[in-house]
């Protein structure tokens, strides 16, 4: 099963030849305070643009919602490189930060022309 991207806009997968990497929402069913708190900002993130999803044992979300900062290089073998998110001694400390799309409440220049376009019709 291809995991796609949760973030409203966005639909990445994994692929190697862009450089984007998914990761699964942490902390699922991980009672700890400071797990359900860093849990609960990223599925925040995501309520921003998608109200009222939820998240499910198999939601991710994509490299491209991260900073640089947010990861951690790791070698294998000295050929190729793989981004980690950062973590501590609870989990991962990362917090998805960067959307790549407005907000679809937001109005779009096309929105105005739209409304501009009803208001001549209706006077015609």
């Amino acid at each position: 099963m291809v995991q796609k991207c949760v973030v409203y806009g966005c639909s990445n997968t994994k692929d190697e030849k862009r450089g984007t990497s998914i990761h699964q929402i942490p902390f699922f069913d991980d009672q700890r305070p400071e797990a359900k708190k860093r849990r609960r900002k990223w599925i925040a993130f995501v309520n921003i643009m998608r109200k009222n999803w939820t998240a499910s044992k198999h939601s991710v979300i994509c490299s491209a919602h991260f900073t640089p900062e947010d990861f951690n290089r790791l070698s294998y073998d000295g050929q190729q490189y793989q981004r980690r998110l950062k973590r501590d001694e609870i989990g991962v400390v990362s917090i998805p930060s960067v959307h790549t799309v407005k907000p679809p409440e937001e109005e779009t220049n096309r929105d105005v022309r739209m409304k501009r376009r009803e208001v001549c019709l209706t006077f015609m």
